[in-house]
C-alpha cells in the first residue's frame, strides 16, 4: 500500500510537470502585452536592479514588494525577460503544489488533480484576448503572481496551524500577511479578511481546547511580529531617502496610491 501511495504521487507530479512543460512550450513568447502593463513592470524592474529608489527616482502605483523582487530577479540572473519567465515558471510550480495540497485536504487525489490543472490550463499559460497580459507567466503586474502565492502560503500555513502548534507557524501567517500589505489594496483586503476571519475561529478553538492565557498571548505576538516585520523592513528602508512621513507613504503605496491620485482609480482599465 505504501509502494502505491508513494507511486502515485511520482505519477501525480510527472504529470503536473509534463503538463506545465507542453503549455508552457506552445504558448511560448505569447504571454504578455510589452507595451503597456507588462512591459511596465520590465521597465521598472531594471531601473530598480541598477539601483535606483522607488518612489524616489521613478514613480510607481503599487506596493514595493513585488516590483524590487523583480528587480532582485534582474540583479542575480540578469536583465532579460526569460529571467522573469523562468521565475515566474516557478512560481506557478509553487503554486500548483499548494493547490493540490489544499484541495487535497478537502477531496481526494482526483479533484485536486483536477483543480491543478484547471489553474495551469485555464489561468498559468492562458493567452484569452490578443495582447495576451492575463495569465502567471507574464503578467499585468507582478504583485498579481506575488500576491496570490503568499495568499495560498498563508492559507496552507493556517490550515496547518489546527494540526500542529508552532510558534514559527504563526509567525509565518502573521509575515505572509504583512507581505502582502505590501503588494495591492485588493490582495490587502482579501488577505487580512482571511486572516481575522482565520484569527477568530482560531482563538476561539484553542480557548475550548483549554489553552492557558500565556499561550494564547505567546501566539498573538507571533501573529503580531511577524505582521509588522516586513512593514518595518520596508520603511526603515525608505527611510533612508525620505522623511518619516514620505518613508511610511512609500511603505504603504499599494494601499493609498489611489487615494492621493483619484484620476488613476477613475481610469476604466
Amino acid at each position: 500500500m505504501l509502494i502505491n501511495a508513494r507511486m502515485k504521487k511520482i505519477l501525480i507530479f510527472l504529470f503536473v510537470i509534463s503538463m506545465m512543460t507542453l503549455l508552457a512550450t506552445f504558448t511560448f513568447g505569447k504571454w504578455p502585452d510589452l507595451l503597456t502593463d507588462f512591459g511596465r513592470s520590465l521597465y521598472i524592474g531594471w531601473r530598480l536592479s541598477l539601483g535606483e529608489v522607488l518612489f524616489k527616482d521613478v514613480d510607481y502605483q503599487f506596493g514595493p514588494l513585488a516590483i524590487y523582487l523583480n528587480g532582485l530577479v534582474f540583479k542575480v540572473l540578469g536583465v532579460a525577460i526569460n529571467s522573469i519567465y523562468l521565475v515566474n515558471f516557478l512560481l506557478i510550480g509553487i503554486l500548483s503544489y499548494l493547490i493540490y495540497s489544499l484541495f487535497y485536504t478537502v477531496s481526494n487525489w482526483f479533484g485536486a488533480l483536477l483543480s491543478v490543472s484547471v489553474f495551469l490550463v485555464v489561468f498559468a499559460f492562458s493567452h484569452s484576448i490578443p495582447t495576451g497580459n492575463y495569465n502567471f507567466m507574464a503578467p499585468y503586474k507582478p504583485e498579481a503572481n506575488y500576491g496570490i502565492l503568499i495568499s495560498y502560503l498563508m492559507i496552507w500555513r493556517m490550515v496547518n496551524s489546527f494540526e500542529t502548534v508552532s510558534r514559527i507557524n504563526l509567525f509565518s501567517i502573521g509575515f505572509l500577511v504583512g507581505c502582502n500589505f505590501l503588494t495591492s489594496v485588493e490582495l490587502t483586503f482579501a488577505s487580512c479578511s482571511t486572516f481575522i476571519l482565520w484569527s477568530l475561529f482560531y482563538f476561539s478553538t484553542k480557548r475550548r481546547q483549554k489553552v492557558t492565557q500565556s499561550e494564547i498571548k505567546t501566539a498573538r505576538a507571533c501573529l503580531v511580529f511577524g505582521l509588522g516585520l516586513p512593514l518595518t523592513m520596508f520603511f526603515l528602508y525608505f527611510l533612508q531617502f525620505f522623511n518619516y512621513a514620505d518613508a511610511a507613504a512609500a511603505t504603504f503605496n499599494g494601499l493609498f496610491y489611489g487615494i492621493k491620485h483619484p484620476q488613476f482609480v477613475n481610469n476604466i482599465f
